[in-house]
């Protein structure tokens, strides 16, 4: 039988991976657990074995090198670790702890990433290590009904108004900074590199639906974040750009200064739009079908003057109004892709309804709740 050989490219650590195997002894000494791929002297599990390498836990790894999973040692808690270069991102820790604070963190409205702890490293004195929980992309599974849908957007909306009415801005609000703690839609958990498998590697992670056990949906990545004082009624920053390149006028010049709160107001109207009710085609983002309610809505958010553009204040205000206005039968419709064929349709349609009775029947309401 063939078996696997030596392969320097294919079983070696990355290259965001190596510092992170350099700290495993002090993260252990933390009270934090790296999967055995970051041990010293691990030996990929699929050596000399007829085995696919995709196939195997110790395989996985993350995209970005700046975060790693680990297990929290004193209580079994699966986490996220993220390194800070606080040179680079100077105010990454202070407002991820100011919305972690005690005062802050047991607001509903607070849709800000919890951080648990936040380390040091030694001989490292421009990193910081910050503790968060595991968390899930948000559109992964997919949204199965507009009221999830709605129930989305609600929360994101929430969480970006609770940052402004503190006076700090995101500036980097875009999909993948917008992930969500699914523990109750994931009771047994699921790894945290490839998150469609159990967290034991013995088959596919089993769910339910945001229906039946609502996700809390987070803002995430603070790095380009910044933070007025409450007397400013004028505040300016320097241009920078985020994750979203499809900038606003007011980001075209890189030596100018902005008002960063409107900047926001477009990021999460024009992550409506690619995402949801447009689409992107250069992303190969389909657009979702019945979600017409929010076009209003999202074409004001994205005016190319921001002076013209509602505050979040106001954009929770008109979206609250829109939510009033969707009708049961509405909020429980499939949530369906404009490039579906017949017969998957018919599929999907079917299985659908299927859930859709078995929810009025447990009087499961339309809108998730928690």
């Amino acid at each position: 039988m063939p078996v696997n050989k030596p392969d320097p490219k294919r079983d070696g650590l990355l290259r965001g991976e190596i510092w992170w195997r350099d700290h495993q002894a002090w993260l252990d000494e933390r009270g934090y657990k790296l999967r055995p791929r970051l041990t010293p002297g691990w030996v990929p599990s699929w050596l000399g074995k007829d085995v696919w390498p995709p196939r195997c836990e110790d395989f996985q790894t993350h995209i970005h090198p700046r975060v790693q999973d680990a297990v929290r040692k004193d209580n079994n808690q699966q986490v996220m670790l993220k390194k800070v270069n606080t040179k680079r991102y100077p105010n990454e820790e202070e407002i991820s702890s100011y919305f972690s604070s005690k005062e802050l963190s047991d607001i509903p409205e607070n849709h800000c990433v919890p951080i648990l702890e936040t380390m040091r490293v030694p001989d490292e004195d421009d990193v910081v290590i910050l503790v968060m929980p595991l968390l899930r992309e948000c559109k992964d599974p997919p949204f199965e009904s507009v009221g999830e849908v709605v129930e989305f957007f609600r929360q994101v909306f929430e969480g970006m108004r609770f940052m402004h009415q503190h006076r700090i801005a995101h500036r980097d609000c875009h999909l993948p900074n917008v992930l969500m703690n699914a523990d109750a839609m994931y009771p047994d958990g699921f790894h945290p590199a490839k998150q469609s498998m159990a967290p034991d590697w013995k088959g596919k992670a089993k769910h339910f639906s945001r229906t039946e056990r609502l996700p809390k949906y987070y803002l995430i990545d603070f790095g380009l974040s910044v933070r007025f004082p409450p007397s400013d009624s004028t505040p300016r920053a320097r241009v920078v750009r985020g994750g979203d390149h499809d900038y606003p006028p007011e980001l075209e010049d890189m030596n100018a200064e902005y008002d960063p709160f409107p900047t926001d107001v477009f990021h999460l109207g024009h992550l409506i739009m690619h995402e949801f009710t447009e689409g992107n085609q250069s992303l190969e983002i389909k657009k979702t079908l019945g979600l017409e309610f929010m076009e209003s809505l999202a074409a004001d958010m994205t005016n190319p003057d921001p002076l013209k553009r509602p505050t979040m204040d106001e954009v929770v205000a008109r979206y609250a109004e829109v939510r009033q206005g969707l009708p049961s039968w509405k909020l429980r419709q499939r949530v369906a892709r404009s490039d579906e064929f017949f017969l998957a349709a018919m599929f999907r349609g079917t299985r659908h309804l299927g859930k859709t009775i078995l929810y009025v029947v447990k009087r499961i309401p339309p809108l998730p709740k928690q």
